[in-house]
């Protein structure tokens, strides 16, 4: 979550500045988004490894979840907001219509945050009771 949180606020910064108000709010979504993004990436890199460690299967897939569903996420929440030409149209009703989309995206990224959430913290027991006896770290040796 701390390299996601880190990583949007620079992005923020970048892509905040001359902003309106409106888009201003609208980036403070992605704040908590990109937090998720850390958070599913770190559960399925975390899963593989030990997937891989104790030599049990699905270790590809859980690579695979780990990049491709922050991605999938990410890629969505730009192409009904920030890429969406409907909402640089002149016409009220594709303006309308782009404002739509722009909104249920968002409603349905705010509502997968919370799902993503509240799964993590059921298992969270189940991921904290995950530990192999493979090599240590180099970094995670030193005081």
């Amino acid at each position: 979550m701390a390299v996601g949180f880190g990583f949007t606020i620079l992005e923020e910064f970048f892509y905040g500045s001359g902003a309106t108000i409106i888009s201003s709010i609208v980036r403070m979504i992605t704040i908590g988004a990109h937090c998720i993004f850390g958070i599913i990436m770190a559960k399925g890199l975390g899963t593989a490894r030990y997937y891989k460690e104790t030599g049990r299967k699905g270790v590809a897939l859980e690579y695979v979840k780990a990049i491709g569903i922050p991605v999938l996420m990410h890629t969505l929440f730009d192409t009904s907001n920030g890429m969406n030409p409907l909402l640089q149209s002149k016409e009220n009703i594709l303006l309308a219509i782009g404002i739509i989309i722009s909104f249920a995206v968002m409603a349905a990224m705010a509502a997968l945050q919370v799902i993503i959430l509240i799964r993590l913290k059921k298992n969270v027991g189940k991921y904290c009771g995950m530990e192999f006896r493979g090599p240590v770290l180099f970094f995670m040796t030193q005081r």
